[in-house]
């Protein structure tokens, strides 16, 4: 399902297999805040857990595989699910393991005609 917001949808495919959608607000929900919280994720794990950024991306990749085996699979996903693959995805895309051009789909919001 896509989720729209007042000025699109960001939405993650991962090898070329839609697994989730976020809206795109003005304010609170923008691009750069999703992109945030993947920056955040590896910064947090640094710091707080002191995990290594290979056992991440590692980790990143794990989950991200098990939500794209589920999402093959036609299993539900729950919505916290989807919110962790979403960092996860761009904080693989911040350490340059995922190209964002293959995994993010910035959709604006269709147009009214009349």
């Amino acid at each position: 399902m896509i989720y729209n917001g007042s000025v699109g949808s960001i939405n993650i495919f991962y090898k070329d297999l839609f697994i989730s959608s976020f809206p795109i607000h003005n304010k609170i929900k923008t691009y750069e805040n999703y992109k945030y919280h993947g920056e955040y994720l590896i910064e947090d794990t640094l710091k707080r857990n002191r995990i290594n950024l290979k056992e991440q991306i590692l980790t990143y990749k794990f989950f991200i595989n098990n939500m794209y085996e589920r999402k093959k699979r036609k299993e539900s996903i729950w919505k916290r699910d989807h919110e962790l693959l979403m960092c996860m995805v761009f904080a693989l895309i911040k350490l340059k393991v995922l190209d964002e051009d293959d995994h993010i789909l910035i959709m604006p919001k269709k147009k009214k005609l009349f």
